[in-house]
């Protein structure tokens, strides 16, 4: 079920599972705070699927319900509405965008995490609103995915693959 998230209670934690897994993918976006490999947190979200989903005429990552299913992703922390309005704002999140404009609903998982791995905070994660798994991959973006989580350990990586996740080398094997 649906649990949208209108006002989140700061600090919050977020669950990220494509370019929101890496240092550079967070700090990309224009928040004041700046990642690094000590602020994030590996967890395999359960009763999640990540597929690609398009968006801009090509597929990028997106998570939808599913249960059965586990993503496995990074959780990390957003301390301030500031910050949390600008990432909502860089991922097309409604409640920040107009729900028209929206390309993800923001979502509570808080239930999902043990409170261990979630430092006794609301979690909240990316939803697809409108799953179309047809069209051309981002293979940019892919890439830049791929390349984004290979500082973390060959089992994350693997679990990423297991997981919904495509190597970038997979893809130049498939279009050569």
């Amino acid at each position: 079920m649906l649990k949208p998230v209108t006002s989140p209670t700061f600090p919050i934690m977020v669950f990220g599972y494509g370019s929101l897994m890496f240092p550079n993918g967070l700090n990309a976006r224009g928040m004041k705070k700046l990642y690094t490999w000590m602020d994030l947190v590996r967890f395999t979200l359960p009763g999640f699927c990540r597929e690609l989903n398009v968006l801009y005429h090509q597929r990028y990552y997106g998570l939808t319900r599913n249960p059965g299913t586990d993503t496995m992703g990074i959780l990390f922390p957003v301390n301030t509405l500031e910050d949390y309005t600008i990432l909502m704002k860089s991922e097309y999140a409604y409640p920040v965008m107009q729900l028209n404009e929206a390309l993800y609903y923001v979502e509570d998982i808080t239930e999902n995490v043990p409170k261990e791995k979630r430092q006794n905070r609301q979690v909240i994660t990316l939803i697809t609103k409108t799953p179309i798994t047809t069209g051309p991959l981002a293979l940019a973006y892919i890439e830049y995915v791929w390349q984004g989580i290979q500082n973390l350990d060959e089992s994350f990586r693997k679990k990423f693959l297991n997981t919904g996740g495509i190597s970038y080398g997979k893809i130049q094997r498939n279009l050569y």
